[in-house]
């Protein structure tokens, strides 16, 4: 930040001198191809991250992505009241977590994490973003 002189936000340098900080970091909270937030570091010191350092804290983001997005779910007592109990239901869900887990190359639990965040986004039923994902009305494409 002190190096180039130039910045798109003038006032950011001013604040972050009084700060004491040099050097920011962010990285991207993502689970598939749902942005969940970021992580936002900083240093006091002006420094490059290491490779290393870059897949490390990538790894982390990984994860605190995955339980940020359960967390979220699971803190939400409406999302998955009047899902119907029948086997039916839960099959389709299932079935829509393959199919979403295989478009996008990622595990089940977060093809089931994201069908549910596409339910809540929507203000739909699990049960009804998992009929369309089995009906292929909705994809989850890159």
């Amino acid at each position: 930040m002190d190096r180039d002189g130039g910045t798109d936000w003038p006032n950011v340098r001013e604040a972050f001198r009084a700060l004491d900080i040099r050097a920011l970091y962010a990285f991207p909270l993502f689970v598939g191809n749902l942005n969940v937030g970021s992580v936002d570091m900083y240093a006091h010191e002006p420094r490059q991250l290491s490779l290393a350092d870059v897949e490390d804290v990538t790894v982390l983001a990984e994860i605190a992505s995955r339980q940020l997005l359960r967390r979220a779910l699971d803190d939400l007592d409406n999302v998955e009241e009047g899902l119907p109990d029948g086997p039916h239901s839960r099959r389709e869900i299932h079935q829509a977590s393959g199919m979403v887990a295989a478009q996008l190359s990622i595990a089940p639990d977060d093809a089931l994490l994201l069908l549910r965040g596409r339910a809540f986004s929507s203000s739909r039923s699990v049960s009804e973003v998992a009929a369309d994902v089995v009906a292929r009305r909705l994809t989850f494409d890159p």
